[in-house]
């Protein structure tokens, strides 16, 4: 059948035919490089054809060779036409008319071509910016409650998303720093920082704008890719708000005679360091300020003035014009007062004497104001002066100061005003940078490696996915028999296509981060280098670059939240770089460091700022936490850096590119050329993904050149090979893969046709550059390389036997020898060193040293040394807490070394020969300094960080503070110690004191039981009085943390302060410490702590008939923090449940273990009624044990507050223990009694607070009834019998009448254990030392 051209005419719509000419032939070109380029001019197209001047086409292209005929066929523009063969399209896009032929002056063809829908973008795109497309849609305020919106995605339908990355357009950090926005009043101004958009909302409107549609899974299912819109320092942002504003300034430049009435304040300067007068609205000739329309923020007028007499100074009277008054106004336009300051009436102990005579200085306030309603026009202040008894004396103003400050400002952009009260609207069209829009869309192309497939039905509708997804939708088709095999047919290796080096790059950017990295690395963040040098017939370098700056995510200064720097240079000479940066949209979350919140504003003054605890997170990762197989934008992953995640294994490249480039760039890549015998249906049904099979091999089609749309005939095809190359090392064949390194540096492996899990040989193992261990047949990376666990001795390497090269988590890093791992600014000599990226500037000489956690500025000489400060991130078993600690400054020397303090300069004893492990002891030396203030006694804490509060807080509050602020003796060891504290009073600048003091302790610290906290003594060992007698009353004491056990889990073990107490020497003035501390570690290696930690149980004494433990979250039954229930775990089931008309207590805390909280207003109480429990106190002997801290210190009753025990129905307590009792021989408030005796006979002790947090034990031996506190202080008395009851409560007795709770305890409880017998001494010690270790009392 015949070929037919059909095209639609541009005036009216029809379809026609062309008419063809029979010997003209017409072939066509189809290639796949043209799917993937929008700039592609071509596409798939013919080559040039004519068409004759027939009737017919003379009509469609209007005659065109007649050069006088002015018709509607306009060549410029393209005309849709579709090529068919046997009623088969096989070519569909448009026609352009490129030549009209004339022959013998009478005969003439029309020249064309037609061209692919997918060229048509580039033509169509071509020179036009983004700026000048239509992005009216996404005009929106920036408003405090829209931009905190679009933090959760829900402005614009999330189309537009506002990040904290940090442009420099103001200040942006936390800490404890002055304009710090931890703070209210220097709350982030949301107007400062700048959107970004969906990068698929960008492409959408590109594309329809210009008359296209598209479809693409890809896109649609990325959609938490976002592109910001900075146009750099210039943008819509760039407000100048000081341009209205005027502040003034004199000095000596202003005399006036004392006479009542007005003088106007002339301040002259606006010169100086702080003036402004940019509009030029006030003179300083006349002291006038002419007002703009907006409305004010602030006026204000501060003058100092010196008044004398005009003849000689009086030397025997008052100084001139006292009893006269002065007083600043603010005068509007019309003359009238608007405001005054207040009233200053000259006295005479206002004045002062030179030396020569009296005379009166003053300064005059006008107090700062806020005027919403000043009308327009002439403004000025002025001095009034009344009751004046010499108009000839002389005033002079010896300084000044002037402010007006409008809520008003000027746009950098349009130069007009802008109302900073007015919503400000941001227009996207000002804020892109300048950008053609096909840049843009060939950098995606280029980032995701796109294939672009015009629809079949619909020339101008898309189809757009990456290549590693587009290529598997392909069908195989058998084209073995349309080969003709009597021609040549060649089989090409592909070495001249590649390049001797491939390049894969984001553009340069000049911002602060990425310049480092560039400097330090020589290369761009991201970028990825495809090594192919050993071809020496390849080009010399390929490069596929975007325009997008890579991001580099880092931290907000001085905060755990995560942002982008985007600005170059500091303070006034930052500048914001024209850029594009693409960011995944992770969602929001919370700071990396536990708690942080950021104030936000928009500036207005009706707008109340909001405190936020989560922020928007926009980073190169698509996941919040990343992890090896985290996707990120790069082209290669890089380092997190003080993120401390590892690093992305699927960059773009890897992700989007490397299986497309196996295909030319593996050694068994071939490209076969034949000619075939397609039909129209072959080029139809043809697809760029199809795999072609040929002669028992399959391929995919590169290039169809010359096939002939008319008529019959073969055509040129190039296919490429398909093939999987498996790597191969010692001449074995790996047919694994590693594809992510695990936590504990375990490297995943799977099979590269099934994708399922497997092991690799020790061949494919260490071909990858891994290291392979015979005890485990597993493959380790670099960074986690087990010793062997049947070797005696430590697993050394020599260089030549490492195969893995060095790798840098970070910039700046230098590395010599092998398998070393560095970070930010380190340098690293000697063999299998890992220095973690959350750590930087660190320095190794030596082999295998470990650094984790956050370290900096630390160096390190040895072998087999650890730095890895303290951290606990545990979420469970009734806690939820994130906080590291971090080690700075600190010197090691020597092997298996472990340092506990930043500062701290550590020599090693090196490895003990018996278990080889690391810490197995040394000695160290660190120092810490504080201030005392001025005037005040005070208590001091001093830990990592130096002087610092502890924690008061919930139970994760308190272990986090412990984590950051502690010293910790790792588990097991014992710490020896000499500590010189040295003191100094400063006095005053006129009377420095000479008070000091200078003593020397020495003490111990064992982290070596089951026990969480940490046994200490300490001695004073001060030869003689070395101190001042203000100092004498002055203590030191080593201040235990408290651990706790979360299930298996051992949390804040070890841990310690030191604590110098002032507060008796009231004589001092602001003092200076410093404590010098020398230590000596001795790890006891034989004590490693079991998986399941062995924890003390009180039940292996016997005849323990209850206990409650309330930081055993397992045996409380609660809702929403109120307890109903408190189970017993002697084994004896003696649980307590609420009673009738109580109310329940809820959950607290005692430092880091949870209790429980009863409220006497509340009557909240529990209780058991079995009479196997309360009949121990009545007919017998028993012991009692309470931690407690009770949350009131008076004495409301004879019976106080009743807080465990035993009671009869009239619920009264006979057997127990109370706190504030003022009867029956009890010590009345502040006091706390052990009860046990018919005639209510108690035995109490007074010399610990009942406010603080305490163990207290009570027990009765048959005739005597006694109490010890937990420093040992202890009373007793007579008991005569035991006394019936009829249950067991705590925090309260129940009345049986009504089931009222009687004389209720207010406070906290942690934990009851009763035994129903006295115990012996050395028993009771050995229970009180377990609750005062495990409560850190």
């Amino acid at each position: 059948m015949a070929t037919q051209i059909r095209v639609v005419s541009q005036d009216d719509g029809r379809i026609v035919f062309l008419d063809l000419a029979e010997s003209q032939p017409l072939t066509a070109n189809y290639q796949f490089k043209d799917i993937q380029d929008f700039k592609s001019t071509k596409g798939d197209h013919t080559f040039n054809f004519r068409v004759p001047s027939t009737y017919n086409n003379n009509l469609f292209f209007n005659q065109y060779f007649e050069v006088t005929q002015h018709g509607n066929f306009n060549p410029k523009l393209k005309v849709e036409a579709t090529i068919l063969k046997d009623s088969i399209a096989v070519l569909e896009g448009y026609l352009q008319l490129t030549n009209v032929i004339a022959l013998n002056d009478n005969e003439f063809s029309y020249e064309c071509v037609v061209f692919s829908s997918v060229a048509t973008i580039g033509q169509v795109l071509d020179g036009k910016y983004l700026k000048e497309f239509d992005w009216s849609d996404y005009l929106h305020t920036m408003t405090l409650s829209n931009v905190v919106d679009s933090f959760d995605q829900d402005l614009l339908g999330g189309d537009i998303v506002y990040s904290l990355y940090d442009y420099g357009t103001s200040p942006m950090y936390g800490g404890a720093l002055d304009g710090s926005s931890f703070e209210e009043d220097n709350a982030i101004n949301v107007r400062t920082l700048r959107p970004q958009i969906r990068l698929k909302t960008l492409l959408t409107e590109i594309f329809n704008q210009s008359g296209f549609t598209f479809a693409s899974t890809f896109l649609d299912t990325k959609d938490d890719i976002y592109v910001d819109i900075n146009a750099g320092s210039g943008g819509v942002n760039a407000v100048n708000w000081n341009y209205y504003e005027v502040q003034a300034s004199g000095d000596d430049d202003q005399q006036i005679n004392a006479t009542n009435g007005w003088h106007t304040i002339i301040n002259s300067s606006t010169t100086d360091t702080f003036g402004t007068n940019e509009a030029g609205l006030y003179n300083t000739a006349t002291g006038i300020y002419t007002k703009p329309t907006s409305p004010f923020d602030m006026v204000l007028c501060d003058v100092g003035i010196t008044i004398k007499g005009s003849a000689s100074p009086d030397t025997t009277t008052n100084a001139p014009l006292t009893g006269s008054s002065m007083q600043l106004h603010l005068i509007d336009p019309d003359g009238n007062i608007a405001e005054s300051g207040g009233v200053t009436t000259l006295t005479w102990s206002m004045q002062d004497f030179n030396g020569t005579g009296y005379y009166h200085e003053q300064t005059l306030y006008f107090p700062s104001t806020t005027f919403p309603t000043m009308t327009s026009g002439d403004w000025k202040f002025v001095l009034e002066i009344t009751n004046s008894d010499d108009a000839s004396v002389t005033i002079d103003f010896t300084w000044g100061m002037t402010k007006f400050r409008p809520l008003q400002g000027i746009s950098a952009l349009t130069n007009t005003a802008i109302d900073f009260q007015a919503d400000m609207v941001f227009d996207l069209d000002r804020n892109f940078p300048n950008i053609k829009a096909l840049d843009l869309l060939t950098s995606v192309a280029k980032k995701f490696n796109l294939v672009i497939i015009p629809d079949e039905t619909s020339p101008t509708h898309l189809f757009i996915e990456p290549y590693s997804d587009w290529i598997e939708g392909g069908n195989i088709v058998d084209w073995t028999e349309k080969l003709d095999v009597s021609k040549d047919i060649q089989y090409k290796p592909t070495a001249d296509l590649q390049a001797k080096s491939l390049v894969f790059t984001d553009d340069e950017s000049a911002d602060n981060m990425n310049t480092i990295f560039n400097q330090t690395a020589g290369r761009i963040y991201g970028s990825r280098l495809i090594d192919n040098t050993s071809n020496d017939f390849g080009k010399d370098k390929e490069e596929i670059k975007t325009i997008f700056k890579p991001v580099i995510t880092t931290y907000i200064p001085y905060t755990g939240i995560r942002s982008c720097v985007c600005y170059t240079g500091e303070g006034e000479d930052i500048i914001i770089e024209p850029a594009m940066r693409i960011s995944f949209y992770s969602g929001q979350i919370a700071s990396d460091v536990n708690l942080e919140k950021l104030w936000f504003t928009d500036g207005l003054p009706t707008t109340t700022p909001v405190e936020l605890s989560t922020f928007p997170l926009l980073q190169n990762y698509e996941l919040a936490v990343v992890v090896p197989e985290t996707e990120c934008l790069t082209f290669a992953g890089e380092g997190t850096g003080q993120l401390g995640y590892p690093t992305s294994l699927n960059g773009a490249y890897t992700t989007y590119w490397s299986a497309f480039l196996d295909e030319t760039y593996s050694s068994e890549a071939r490209i076969m050329t034949g000619t075939f015998f397609l039909s129209a249906l072959d080029i139809m049904t043809m697809n760029f993904n199809d795999k072609i099979f040929v002669k028992n091999e399959y391929f995919r089609i590169n290039k169809i050149s010359s096939y002939p749309v008319v008529g019959s005939g073969t055509c040129k095809v190039e296919l490429v090979k398909v093939s999987k190359t498996n790597a191969v090392f010692n001449d074995v064949i790996c047919n694994v893969e590693p594809t992510y390194i695990n936590y504990s540096g375990f490297v995943v492996f799977v099979n590269t046709e099934t994708g399922a899990l497997e092991l690799p040989s020790q061949d494919c193992c260490e071909g990858y550059g891994y290291f392979y261990s015979t005890s485990t047949s597993g493959c380790w990376s670099i960074s986690n390389v087990p010793n062997d666990p049947t070797s005696t001795t430590p697993q050394v390497f020599g260089l030549t036997e490492l195969k893995p090269a060095n790798l840098s988590n970070g910039i700046y890093t230098t590395t010599r020898g092998k398998g070393n791992v560095g970070s930010d600014f380190s340098t690293i000599v000697g063999v299998r060193n890992v220095v973690k990226s959350t750590s930087r500037s660190i320095s190794i000489n030596g082999n295998r040293n470990q650094v984790d956690g956050i370290v900096e500025g630390s160096d390190i000489i040895g072998n087999y040394n650890s730095l890895n400060p303290y951290s606990l991130h545990h979420t469970g078993s009734g806690y939820n807490v994130y906080a590291r600690q971090v080690l700075k400054n600190i010197t090691m020397r020597g092997d298996y070394g472990i340092a506990i303090a930043s500062g701290d300069n550590f020599v090693s004893t090196g490895a003990d020969p018996l278990y080889e492990k690391v810490g197995r002891g040394g000695s160290g030396h660190f120092v810490r300094a504080f201030t005392t203030i001025s005037g005040s006694s005070e208590v001091v804490y001093i830990g990592q960080n130096g002087a610092f509060t502890p924690s008061t807080g919930t139970a994760d509050e308190v272990l986090a503070n412990q984590t950051e602020n502690f010293f910790r003796v790792p588990y097991p060891s014992m710490m020896t110690f000499e500590a010189r504290i040295n003191a100094v009073n400063r006095g005053t600048t006129a009377d420095r004191s000479q008070l000091y003091s200078n003593r020397i302790y020495q003490g111990r610290i064992n982290n070596t039981t089951d026990l969480l906290g940490v046994s200490s003594d300490l001695n004073n060992v001060s030869p003689k009085q070395q101190e001042s007698t203000a100092f004498t009353t002055m203590k030191f004491e080593v201040q235990n943390g408290q651990g706790a056990f979360a299930g298996n889990d051992v949390l804040c073990d070890g841990m310690f302060v030191f604590k110098i107490d002032t507060s008796d020497t009231t004589s001092l003035d602001t003092t200076d410490f410093t404590i010098d501390i020398k230590y000596t570690l001795v790890g006891m290696q034989n004590m490693d702590r079991p998986a399941t930690p062995t924890k003390y149980d009180p039940t292996d004494i016997s005849d323990c008939k209850l206990w409650l433990d309330g930081s055993d979250l397992s045996t409380i039954t609660e809702s929403s923090g109120d307890v109903s229930q408190w189970d017993d775990k002697s084994g004896n089931g003696y649980n307590f449940t609420k009673p009738t008309q109580a109310y329940t207590p809820s959950l607290s805390n005692i430092g880091a273990l949870n209790c429980l909280d009863f409220n006497a207003g509340l009557d909240d109480a529990l209780y058991n009624t079995s009479s196997g429990l309360y009949l121990t106190t009545w007919l017998g002997n028993s012991t009692w044990f309470v931690v407690f801290k009770s949350d009131t210190d008076t004495a409301p009753t004879s019976y106080g507050n009743q807080m465990v025990g035993t009671a009869y129905t009239t619920g009264l307590m006979f057997a127990g223990i109370n706190v504030n009792a003022s009867a029956f021989g009890a010590g009345g408030y502040d006091s706390t009694a052990f009860w046990n005796d018919t005639n209510d006979y108690s035995a109490y002790v007074d010399d610990i607070p009942v406010t603080q947090a305490q163990v207290v034990c009570g027990y009765r031996d048959g005739t005597t009834q006694a109490i010890i506190d937990q420093d040992g202080n202890t009373a007793s008395n007579t008991s005569s019998a035991g006394v019936f009851a009829n249950h067991t409560f705590v925090g309260g007795a129940v009345k049986s009448s009504n089931g009222k709770i009687q004389h209720p305890y207010d406070g906290k409880i942690g934990e009851v254990i009763m035994y129903s017998r006295k115990l012996t001494t050395t028993e009771i010690d050995e229970v009180m030392n377990y609750l005062k270790t495990k409560w850190n009392t």
